[in-house]
């Protein structure tokens, strides 16, 4: 808890920082002489990033930043679930949803803008980028607080090349990169919108499953095949409390079981025993059949 908590307030986000344990980083020490080596995570083009949150001194800093491969769900060893698109980059993490818009990008590093419900909401920062040849990639808090006309280009660049021990804010840096891992999300949950014994429009930030809304927790047990999520307050039943759902992908698309519907508490559907998957299309699942869904 306490690397967890020093990275936080270090950073404002779970992705490392430079500077030793209760310094407020490293800010322009190092010079690695150019662009870090390795995968480069700068897309060639793309369309323009919507620039996020109003800010109106911001320059221009040109294309979408991402390469595909970068983009989409992943996880890091915090707990932390990051969802990476074009222009933003969402951190789920103990159940909140934190959004930093990206308003540019450079040469292996792209900077983030907070929206009014992050920490330090406002400000941006700087986060280096890199992919090690095993194709891991590896980010880095390399400066938290920029002015709003500065586009990172003058700060010295993180040193990756031992990145799970150090060299995040500059050569010399005792800071680890943090790596993000791929998440075992299947892929139907990704699709957004599936339909089949009920319809179902899935995002980061909101489950609709028929008319009923749910607020997803991607702390818990997502990487196991089920996820805790809060039962919308205006839905007509049970609003308020608290869902379990558990998955099993099949083909392209998979059976989907609401196991737990009201409970009281977190810790009661953390509690809750497992569905059985066995023979999903004919019961295990609370007392009936699963839903079987596909993309639509």
């Amino acid at each position: 808890m306490v690397g967890r908590a020093w990275i936080w307030v270090c950073a404002g986000l779970l992705l490392g920082c430079g500077g030793e344990e209760g310094s407020a980083g490293v800010e322009g020490e190092a010079d690695m002489g150019g662009a870090m080596d390795g995968g480069s995570p700068l897309a060639d083009g793309g369309a323009a990033p919507d620039g996020g949150p109003p800010d109106a001194g911001s320059p221009d800093l040109g294309p979408a930043p991402f390469e595909p491969g970068l983009m989409g769900a992943w996880s890091d060893v915090y707990g932390g679930t990051h969802h990476i698109s074009a222009d933003h980059w969402w951190l789920i993490e103990d159940g909140e949803i934190n959004l930093r818009a990206v308003v540019g990008h450079g040469d292996g590093y792209v900077i983030l803008l907070n929206d009014d419900r992050f920490f330090e909401a406002g400000a941006r920062s700087r986060l280096d980028l890199h992919q090690a040849p095993d194709g891991t990639w590896w980010t880095c808090m390399n400066t938290r607080l920029l002015g709003r006309a500065e586009d990172g280009s003058d700060r010295p660049p993180s040193d990756p090349s031992d990145p799970a021990n150090g060299g995040c804010g500059g050569v010399g840096a005792e800071q680890p990169w943090l790596a993000l891992r791929p998440t075992t999300l299947p892929a139907a949950l990704a699709m957004g919108r599936l339909s089949g014994a009920v319809d179902a429009t899935l995002s980061w930030a909101d489950w609709q499953i028929g008319a009923a809304h749910f607020t997803p927790w991607f702390s818990y047990g997502w990487d196991s095949g089920w996820l805790m999520a809060r039962n919308g307050a205006e839905n007509a039943e049970h609003g308020g409390r608290w869902s379990r759902f558990d998955w099993v992908s099949e083909g392209d698309g998979l059976w989907l079981c609401h196991s737990v519907r009201d409970a009281e508490t977190p810790q009661g559907v953390r509690a809750a025993a497992t569905p059985d998957p066995a023979d999903p299309a004919s019961g295990g699942c609370a007392g009936g059949p699963w839903w079987r869904l596909t993309p639509r």
